[in-house]
This record gives C-alpha cells, structure tokens and sequence, in this order.
C-alpha cells in the first residue's frame, strides 16, 4: 500500500468488510493519511493491511501509466458491518 502511494497511484476503496473499518471508508482515496490510519487499523484489529482476506476492495483510478484518470460518482450502501460503493456513473477525465 506504501508503494502505491509513493508511486502515484489514485486508488478508490469500493468496499469495506471488516471490524475497524466503518462507512467512512467506502470511497475514501488512499493517501498518506488514510494509509496511517489503515496502518494502525489493521495492527489494532488484526486484518491485512493489503486486504488480501477480503477485508477490503480497491479501484485504482489514476496511476503514472494511465493517461487520463477515471472519475467515479456513487452512493455509500452499508449494510451493518460492511457496505460498499454503489456506482453510479464513470467516466474519463
């Protein structure tokens, strides 16, 4: 996750499904700041950092190689412990 952010990667959580993880995730972009706080997420509520058990999903929407960036337009659907980005359109810059 670090090296997504150091290479400039955009990326999208689009869905959310473990403890520790609320509704604000869902959409959030990764950055510096959010990569801390997942840091100490997953340290304090044990799920892997990269989501690899399905704690988690991602869209990558703007990257180095990437001539345009994708822009994403939904809703938040939470469903108690886990929800995800309902999309409701998308689009290339």
């Amino acid at each position: 996750m670090q090296s997504l952010v150091e290479h400039g990667f955009g990326v999208v959580f689009t869905s959310v499904s473990t403890e520790g993880m609320s509704s604000d995730w869902v959409g959030r972009t990764l950055e510096e700041e959010s990569l801390n706080e997942l840091v100490d997420l997953s340290e304090s509520h044990r799920f892997n950092l990269d989501g690899e058990g399905g704690e988690f999903e991602t869209i990558v929407v703007s990257a180095p190689h990437m001539r345009r960036d994708v822009i994403l337009e939904g809703e938040v659907v939470w469903k108690g412990s886990r929800g995800s980005l309902e999309v409701l359109s998308c689009k290339l810059s």
